[in-house]
């Protein structure tokens, strides 16, 4: 699986919140894209992530 092009290896399937506290990341005031699909926050939880899944945490930036 990848992180923002960094690549982690998964055992087992894992649920994207684990997969985040795991990890100790913070995803408040980010967003989150697996596999090109924005996740809510509200759904972390029904979320698998595979081995061969992409994920990219991205800020959102504002401008005028």
């Amino acid at each position: 699986m990848r992180l923002n092009g960094k690549e982690f290896n998964l055992d087992n399937p894992i649920p994207l919140r684990e997969f985040l506290i795991n990890r100790s990341i913070d995803s408040t005031g980010m967003g989150l894209v697996v596999n090109g699909q924005v996740i809510p926050a509200a759904n972390y939880d029904q979320v698998i992530l595979m081995d061969d899944d992409q994920l990219e945490l991205v800020c959102f930036v504002g401008g005028g």
